[in-house]
C-alpha cells in the first residue's frame, strides 16, 4: 500500500527538480518598429508596427484636443 505512494513521491520530485535542473530558453520576442509619427499640444503619436500608440498629457479637456 506504501510503495504506490513512495512512487507518486518519487515522480513528483523528479518532475519538480528537473524544472530547476533543464536550461529555461527564453525565445526573443518581436519587437515591431517604434517610431514617432506626429506631436500636437503635448500628445504624442507613435506607430508600433501596425499599431497606433498615443501618449495624451494634461487635463481630460486637453487630452480631448490632442
Amino acid at each position: 500500500m506504501k510503495l504506490p505512494l513512495l512512487i507518486q513521491a518519487c515522480v513528483f520530485c523528479a518532475a519538480a527538480v528537473s524544472g530547476f535542473l533543464l536550461p529555461q530558453v527564453a525565445t526573443p520576442a518581436a519587437t515591431p518598429d517604434i517610431r514617432e509619427v506626429s506631436v500636437f499640444e503635448g500628445g504624442i503619436r507613435y506607430q508600433a508596427g501596425e499599431y497606433p500608440v498615443l501618449v495624451l498629457n494634461g487635463t481630460f479637456r486637453e487630452m480631448g484636443r490632442q
